[in-house]
């Protein structure tokens, strides 16, 4: 079976990662408004059960278990509040 060309590589590449980005911001935008459990990992970042990013609104124990809202999405992530 022939290559694909690499040009028609690169253009359905830039595809797939577009409608990547369109699916996971709605996956967050439905998250909105939502109270979710999340493991602090760094600081003022965390993770929802479903492996989500949560921006926290303060640094807490690395290790902690916070319950959040989720209010906005920002930059592929969530933003949660205490």
């Amino acid at each position: 079976m022939p290559q694909v060309p690499h040009n028609v590589r690169k253009e359905r590449a830039a595809i797939l990662r577009k409608e990547g980005e369109v699916q996971l911001n709605r996956f967050l935008q439905n998250k909105i408004g939502r109270e979710e459990e999340v493991v602090v990992e760094n600081g003022r970042i965390g993770r929802c059960k479903d492996f989500t990013e949560v921006i926290l609104p303060s640094a807490l124990e690395v290790g902690t278990l916070a319950r959040v809202n989720c209010i906005a999405v920002e930059d592929g992530r969530m933003v949660g509040e205490l």
